[in-house]
C-alpha cells in the first residue's frame, strides 16, 4: 500500500469522516485496513490517467471479503 493511502486511512480513523477518497493512490488491491472503517458511507478508488492518447481508468478486479461480499 502506498504511503499516501496509509496516511489517508489513518486520517480517516481520526476524523471518522463518512467518505474516503483513495483515488490516485496507486492501489492495485483494496487495503484490508478499510474493514476497520465501519463508519464509512462512501469509498472511492477512482483513478484516471492519460496514456497512449486516451484516458484510462484503474480497475480493481475483485473486492475482498472485508465488505461482506
Amino acid at each position: 500500500m502506498s504511503e499516501l493511502a496509509q496516511r489517508l486511512i489513518e486520517e480517516n480513523k481520526q476524523t471518522r469522516a463518512t467518505f474516503l477518497d483513495l483515488g490516485n493512490c496507486g492501489l492495485t488491491e483494496v487495503p484490508v485496513e478499510i474493514g476497520e472503517l465501519a463508519w464509512l458511507e462512501a469509498l472511492s478508488f477512482s483513478s484516471y490517467w492519460w496514456e497512449d492518447g486516451e484516458w484510462k481508468k484503474l480497475r480493481i478486479p475483485v473486492l475482498p471479503t472485508i465488505f461482506g461480499a
